[in-house]
């Protein structure tokens, strides 16, 4: 995934990587390695570039869990939805109700991820649920009680590796 942010849309983000740094950039989508050649500097202006994109890349696929009664599963869902697509809407963020938790995941970026935050714990405070009835959780206090192999694949994903190489090239695995 984090390869594909790189790439972009028909190769369109490693051009602009390419044309700003001078670097040859190229990118092996089956094993996610990215191989950066070139002067030391232009490794080094690259390398900078693609760490930035990593990092918001990371960033963005964090999620925010936050735990709500039962009972308030209709308030946030709306009616058709209604409510889900109005949050998404105002906030920007993408939401996900685990109806067996009562959890929702809140995905995007950092900005959205906060105002959609907002606008629920705003909803369930204005709908007059006690505070310690719902609130923000890490993953695995949302998840405590189904922790699978597949959370815990999840959080080891998307370790970075960097190789250097005495030819000023680097391997970056994203």
């Amino acid at each position: 995934q984090i390869a594909g942010q790189i790439i972009g849309k028909g190769g369109s983000h490693v051009k602009k990587l390419r044309e700003a740094t001078g670097a040859m950039i190229s990118i092996d989508a089956n094993t996610n390695v990215i191989e950066v050649t070139g002067s030391a500097d232009k490794v080094k202006a690259a390398r900078a570039a693609i760490e930035d994109i990593i990092a918001v890349e990371k960033i963005n696929n964090e999620g925010v869990f936050i735990r709500i009664p039962v009972a308030a599963q209709a308030l946030i869902i709306g009616a058709k939805g209604s409510m889900v697509k109005e949050i998404e809407s105002k906030s920007g963020c993408r939401m996900d109700l685990d109806r067996n938790n009562n959890i929702i995941k809140l995905k995007g970026t950092a900005s959205s991820k906060d105002s959609g935050k907002a606008i629920i714990l705003s909803l369930l405070k204005d709908a007059e649920y006690e505070e310690n009835m719902y609130g923000v959780v890490t993953e695995a206090e949302a998840y405590s009680s189904s922790i699978n192999s597949r959370d815990n694949a999840s959080n080891h994903q998307g370790k970075d590796e960097v190789n250097d190489h005495d030819d000023d090239s680097e391997k970056v695995s994203a």
